[in-house]
């Protein structure tokens, strides 16, 4: 097709004004109301940010790998990797878990991509759990991906013949909040993701958390037009049972997390125009005694808990606008 490139450009100017609207920092008369509420709600970085020590540190992500066999099955192979360094540089952490599964052909493609999920989701949280055991006081758990979206989503996956992966995962979960704060051992879990697609933060920044805006507009999305790409964190929130409400509410109960820390989030651009990262981490790094089940979701009292040490600990392992943190990066 030798004039394809013509007709898509064609089409992307004639749709340039809808196409684009998700980059422009230009508000729609709907809009300024949110773009006023990221502006108040977007901070500059402490001055010390960039001055705090290195703390022994390890970076937990996944991959997997899928096969539709000739016969229908569907074959999974999935391992999970942590890098990192103890209390000196050279004291290098690495070791990894694998899992290999197979699924009838027969499986519910929606059952098969949350396998998917769960699967790669378990082995995170086994080795992450691993890594605190190794790490020494004031060390640090970087994990790539979100921390709080993942929790509602642990109600049940049954298929004949596989573990219970989100009976697991809750199970990893209890144990790796409960190893963060053992015997006064004060270690951070901080997750580190590249999006948000829900509008939860400026929700709970304009106190609305029950009512739909006029116009949504993702979070990340509303980071990336509203704060002209300057180097900054967000109003940090803490979240509680906001996300179990519904059908997946059980789930605190079910899964034993009611009693699990709350989840403080926000977002950070540790350089200008530099891609803003979601951090995610439990209330307990603070001292926080919020959990999932005492409270729904509020902005952090920042005048009572500094978020400061988090900050300088993603900061201190900043590689620049192509790394945006070196141990999760380099796993």
């Amino acid at each position: 097709m030798p004039d394809f490139l013509d007709k898509l450009a064609r089409r992307t100017e004639a749709k340039a004004a809808r196409l684009g609207g998700t980059f422009s920092a230009d508000a729609s008369a709907l809009e300024t109301s949110l773009q006023d509420l990221v502006h108040a709600n977007w901070h500059p970085l402490p001055p010390d940010t960039f001055r705090g020590p290195r703390r022994p540190a390890v970076g937990v992500d996944s991959s997997i790998g899928r096969a539709d066999l000739a016969n229908g099955s569907i074959l999974f192979v999935s391992q999970a990797l942590c890098l990192g360094h103890g209390a000196e540089p050279r004291h290098g952490i690495e070791y990894s878990r694998v899992e290999v599964e197979i699924l009838p052909g027969v499986t519910d493609e929606g059952q098969v991509k949350r396998f998917n999920d769960l699967l790669m989701q378990s082995l995170e949280v086994a080795v992450a759990t691993e890594a605190v055991v190794r790490l020494p006081k004031g060390g640090i758990v970087f994990m790539d991906g979100a921390l709080y979206s993942r929790l509602p989503q642990l109600y049940a996956l049954t298929l004949e013949g596989i573990d219970p992966l989100h009976s697991q995962i809750a199970s990893g979960y209890r144990s790796l909040f409960s190893a963060c704060r053992r015997n006064g051992k004060r270690l951070d879990l901080i997750c580190i993701a590249k999006t948000s697609r829900t509008d939860l933060h400026a929700r709970v920044w304009a106190g609305e958390i029950d009512t739909r805006p006029a116009v949504q507009v993702a979070d990340s999305e509303a980071i990336y037009r509203w704060t002209g790409g300057k180097a900054g964190f967000s109003t940090p929130v803490v979240l509680g049972h906001v996300s179990f409400s519904g059908g997946n509410e059980y789930v605190l109960h079910e899964a034993e997390l009611a009693t699990a820390p709350a989840v403080v989030a926000f977002f950070v651009r540790l350089a200008d125009y530099d891609d803003p990262l979601l951090i995610e981490f439990p209330a307990s790094c603070l001292g926080h005694t919020g959990t999932l089940s005492s409270l729904e979701a509020e902005p952090l009292d920042m005048a009572h808990f500094d978020v400061t040490p988090i900050l300088q600990a993603i900061a201190a392992d900043y590689g620049g606008l192509e790394v945006y943190n070196a141990l999760p990066y380099s796993v």
